[in-house]
């Protein structure tokens, strides 16, 4: 809010931005400069100027061809007559005719072919500086994104959440695959993360869009939580949050369970491990893990899974 994250009866950040603060600033800066470059590189004089004279080319051309037809239709027009006219001892006249309009032919394909290379000549050197600015251009996006990503990493590995079992876990700990830009700075997690921080019971949450309306999303409608960067963390978040009903929606009633067998009674509806797709996380297996592992068995659990995705991909 006007460059300050911190305002006296809002929800804080998610702790952990003040660690890369610095590599953040220097990171915003760098990459300021490259969106300052881009747009130089778009709105080079060049590019104007190349548009201006191939339109006017373009128009020439175009009345260049037009009028060529009309030479066409009336050399046709012609050949016809001269075919009517001129037979038998007439013949060589015929022929002599015939070459002039071949050669008034000739000379319209030369006016145009003229046409042309002085359009070539004058448009080359302008779409070569193009050229280069647009190589540029895309060297510069691929840099920013590198970046991006690389700060984006950073902060991820910086943040840190809880749960309501007590449970920390940093963005990039939960996630090992990697999480899209602004996971973490909804206003989901940062409420979550501060009401089991600050022992709150949640009642309820609904999240609606206030600003300028666009293509996304309408003011003052209600959105569910963002699928790419809010859901895969609400079962971590979600974890050991008590309900009024008579089973909890973040645990499973334990029927049995000894040293080696754990068998629990499964509510309809809900998976037995979790899904392929980042909504459909929850499960039964997934809620075990949250309330048996501590975040050490948990990071190694992280360690066995980056392992298969290098045997994966080595493989």
């Amino acid at each position: 809010m006007n460059g300050c994250s911190l305002v006296e009866g809002w929800v804080p950040p998610i702790p952990g931005r003040e660690q890369v603060v610095l590599e953040e600033t220097h990171t915003l800066a760098e990459l300021e400069v490259i969106k300052q470059e881009i747009i130089q590189l778009k709105q080079l004089t060049q590019r104007k100027e190349y548009k201006t004279i191939a339109l006017q080319f373009e128009q020439r051309l175009q009345e260049m061809s037009k009028r060529h037809q009309v030479n066409k239709q009336q050399r046709q027009e012609k050949r016809q007559l001269l075919y009517k006219t001129l037979t038998g001892e007439e013949l060589n006249q015929l022929n002599i005719e015939l070459e002039k309009l071949n050669e008034s032919s000739r000379q319209d394909g030369i006016e145009r072919k003229i046409l042309k290379q002085q359009r070539d000549k004058i448009l080359q050197p302008l779409q070569m500086v193009i050229n280069r600015a647009d190589i540029r251009i895309r060297e510069l996006k691929q840099q920013r994104k590198q970046i991006s990503r690389k700060l984006q990493a950073q902060m991820h590995a910086a943040y840190s959440i809880m749960n309501f079992l007590g449970n920390s876990s940093t963005l990039q700990q939960l996630m090992p695959q990697g999480l899209p830009t602004g996971t973490g700075d909804c206003c989901m997690p940062k409420l979550l993360h501060y009401a089991a921080t600050n022992n709150l019971q949640p009642l309820a949450m609904a999240e609606f869009w206030w600003g300028e309306s666009n293509q996304d999303k309408i003011q003052g409608e209600f959105y569910g939580a963002c699928i790419e960067r809010c859901q895969p963390l609400m079962g971590f978040l979600l974890s050991g949050l008590q309900s009024n009903s008579q089973l909890s929606k973040r645990e499973v009633a334990i029927i049995y369970e000894d040293e080696w067998l754990i068998a629990v009674n499964k509510p309809a509806g809900l998976l037995s491990v979790p899904g392929r797709y980042h909504y459909n996380q929850d499960s039964v297996l997934s809620r075990l893990i949250n309330l048996y592992l501590c975040p050490m068995v948990k990071r190694l659990q992280q360690c066995i899974d980056w392992i298969w995705i290098l045997l994966e991909f080595y493989s």
